[in-house]
C-alpha cells in the first residue's frame, strides 16, 4: 500500500466483512486517510464486484492446489479448467504488491 502512495498513484482496498455489516463502511483498524474512500473499505462480498473477484480467484487457486494430480495427468475436469480461468486471464495483466516487495527486499539485502 505504501509503495502506491509513494509512487502518487491511486489505490482502493477493499476486504471482505469480518463481521455483518450494513454497507460498504471504512474499517477503523488502519490508518490508511490516503486510499480511495478514505482508507480500507469493508463490505459484504455481493456489494462489491471486486470481492467477488476475489473469492472467484481465490475459489480457482484453491481449486488448483487441491487437485493437482488431476492436472499433472492432463486430467483436469471441466469445472477444474472454469475454475482457473479467471485467474489465468490475468496474467500479464495484474501486479504483484508482493513480489515488488521481496524483490525490493532482496536488492536491500545484497547491498
Amino acid at each position: 500500500m505504501e509503495e502506491l502512495h509513494s509512487e502518487g498513484k491511486l489505490a482502493l482496498i477493499a476486504i471482505d466483512q469480518d463481521r455483518p455489516r450494513s454497507g460498504i463502511e471504512i474499517d477503523a483498524s488502519e490508518s490508511t486517510p490516503w486510499l480511495i474512500g478514505g482508507g480500507v473499505l469493508s463490505a459484504p462480498s455481493q456489494e462489491m464486484p471486486g470481492l467477488q473477484l476475489a473469492d472467484a480467484l481465490a475459489f480457482g487457486l484453491g481449486r488448483r492446489f487441491r487437485r493437482y494430480a488431476e492436472y499433472d495427468r492432463g486430467q483436469p475436469s471441466d469445472l477444474d479448467v472454469a475454475a482457473i480461468a479467471p485467474l489465468a486471464a490475468l496474467n500479464g495483466r495484474s501486479r504483484s504488491l508482493h513480489e515488488e516487495a521481496h524483490n525490493s527486499a532482496q536488492s536491500r539485502n545484497s547491498n
